[in-house]
């Protein structure tokens, strides 16, 4: 555009200019008594118009083309940076993590129905050894299974218990251990931290450590000895079942 204006008025400047070269020119032949056809007159102003109008033309051309190619430098140079943050923008962060999806583990409030049998989760405790050893809850109102104790973070692996404690004898565990008629082996043994949330009324149970003992026997008999910090102990035996056994209500947080 800048260029396309310069050139128009060059044009009209150079229409001007001719015909103020012809009538200089006549006004000159008149003056030294020279004869020339009106033609010749304007033939001759034309060609010395044409000098002074391509030098000035050059000129503009040149000035008018330095600021045009710096603008559309500086225009390829802003859509090769906007180019470049788009392309940033599109792609993942190394540093973001996709959105875990599938099942969760349990949670106080959480409702478990069992054949005929309304597993109300009042209160837990959790044993942590560098991972989850358990997360153990107290499920009052029911003689089924007043304990339920799930053993992996998805809660795929849980455990309807009831206290044995009358069948494990006093001091430390052994390796084997008879338990409601089935002989179960030592699957586990370690110190763990407690966490304790809701209602529990297990026996020092508010205590941060915690020794523990995880036996497991045919057809997936489970036992867990759990001795807490002050001489406590909780002894709870039960059968390993599937979570797909199982209907679950969320409680309140979901």
């Amino acid at each position: 555009m800048i260029l396309e204006a310069a050139l128009g008025g060059a044009l009209v400047a150079t229409a001007a200019l001719v015909w103020r070269r012809v009538h200089e020119r006549r006004a000159m032949q008149k003056r030294t008594g020279e004869e020339a056809s009106a033609a010749e007159t304007t033939k001759e102003a034309a060609k010395d118009v044409a000098k002074d109008v391509a030098q000035k033309v050059t000129k503009a051309t040149a000035s008018t083309a330095k600021p045009v190619a710096k603008t559309s430098a500086a225009g390829a140079t802003k859509a090769s940076e906007l180019a470049k943050s788009v392309g940033k923008k599109g792609k993942p962060s190394g540093e973001s993590k996709p959105h875990r999806s599938g099942p969760r583990g349990l949670r106080v409030g959480d409702v478990l129905l069992y054949a005929d049998t309304e597993l109300w989760l009042a209160g837990s405790f959790e044993l942590d050894e560098e991972g989850l050893v358990a997360r153990v809850f107290r499920a009052p109102g029911n003689d089924r299974a007043p304990w339920v104790i799930q053993l992996d973070p998805d809660a795929q692996k849980i455990v309807l218990a009831r206290d044995c404690g009358a069948e494990v004898p006093g001091g430390r565990v052994p390796a084997e251990l008879p338990i409601g008629g089935m002989r179960l082996s030592l699957e586990r043994r370690g110190h763990a931290k407690v966490t304790v949330e809701g209602e529990l009324d297990a026996p020092d149970a508010k205590t941060l450590r915690a020794e523990y003992v995880r036996m497991t026997g045919p057809g997936g008999r489970e036992l867990l000895v759990v001795d807490f910090e002050g001489g406590a102990r909780l002894a709870l035996a039960g059968e390993r079942t599937g979570r797909e056994l199982f209907d679950f209500l969320p409680g309140g947080d979901d």
